[in-house]
């Protein structure tokens, strides 16, 4: 998963990147908050971590400032040494999805990330094999099927296409996919990834007959979609 921290605080933020790396999450620095919001308009994140400090903005409005500008609904988790329980109990109420309190131990940290990330994003956590529609994904073994069928694929178009089934209705943008699917970064990524997806689109037949289809977002990535509007409403369920 790949998580933007907003922190104006190097070593402070350095040492929180290395606990989600040592964990293997992704991470993506952002000075303050105007970076970043600068930032979403290519990029997507599955998680914002932003400190008390990265906005002159009050607690009990910041996350009503980061959501208002964000395109989709991303979790949000504040972090500071903010221990005002009414300042904390405002930004929880504005919207922020979490709190945690500086400062603390590595594998604490690590460990209420990964408690936040379960709840929000429990098929992913499952890591199980579940299916939507006629496809059936096992996320163990990278393997898909349609209708039954194995689908013959290469492990990184497999990593891809469970990766965007496990994010169904979420813009991804292509640096965030890279990240995660081939786990490094690139300066020159549009290509390989409009290839892959160009590849699963056909081997997948990712179209409304299935109940999905792959839409490209301008400037940014894919978006896996249901077909609903088609007629097809391909349930999402585990696997028996």
């Amino acid at each position: 998963m790949l998580i933007a921290v907003v922190h104006p605080n190097i070593e402070e933020a350095a040492w929180m990147m290395r606990a989600l790396r040592t964990e293997g999450y992704s991470a993506a620095h952002y000075a303050n908050t105007r970076e970043f919001l600068r930032s979403i308009k290519r990029d997507s994140h599955d998680l914002v971590m932003i400190s008390d400090t990265a906005s002159h903005v009050a607690l009990s409005k910041l996350p009503m400032l980061i959501r208002a500008r964000l395109q989709q609904h991303t979790p949000l988790l504040l972090v500071g040494h903010n221990h005002d329980e009414d300042a904390v109990a405002a930004g929880l109420g504005a919207g922020a999805d979490g709190y945690i309190a500086l400062p603390i131990s590595s594998a604490l940290f690590a460990a209420r990330v990964a408690a936040l990330l379960r709840r929000v994003y429990p098929i992913r956590a499952a890591r199980q094999t579940f299916m939507v529609g006629p496809y059936e994904l096992n996320q163990r073994e990278y393997r898909i099927k349609l209708h039954g069928a194995d689908i013959p694929l290469s492990h990184t178009e497999a990593r891809l296409a469970i990766f965007l089934f496990c994010n169904i209705g979420r813009v991804l943008s292509r640096s965030h996919l890279f990240a995660l699917v081939w786990r490094r970064e690139s300066l020159d990524l549009t290509r390989t990834i409009d290839r892959y997806v160009s590849r699963l689109r056909a081997k997948l037949e990712l179209h409304p007959g299935n109940g999905m289809r792959i839409r490209a977002i301008y400037s940014m990535g894919y978006r896996l979609e249901l077909a609903q509007e088609m007629g097809c409403q391909p349930l999402i369920r585990a696997a028996s």
